[in-house]
């Protein structure tokens, strides 16, 4: 799958904000972003809760809320155990 195929696989057609690059010029930038593409991609699959290839806004912010709750339970959780 190309770079074009997979920004149009994840694109959301009613918020169509474009083709993000992850090209960079400089060849170590290109090896920090690639890096993190299989972590990327995992995300938004996780994300694409209906799984028709997008994410919409809704999607996208349930999922966030919820990775939110969870970061707050977390820090509760370690602010009142004992040390």
């Amino acid at each position: 799958m190309g770079h074009r195929d997979r920004c149009n696989a994840y694109r959301n057609d009613d918020h169509d904000r474009g083709c993000y690059s992850t090209r960079a010029a400089d060849p170590k930038t290109q090896d920090k972003l690639a890096l993190g593409l299989d972590e990327v991609t995992q995300l938004v699959l996780l994300m694409d809760a209906d799984k028709n290839g997008k994410i919409s806004r809704q999607e996208f912010m349930k999922f966030m809320e919820a990775e939110f709750d969870r970061w707050i339970r977390i820090r509760a959780e370690n602010s009142t155990s004992p040390n």
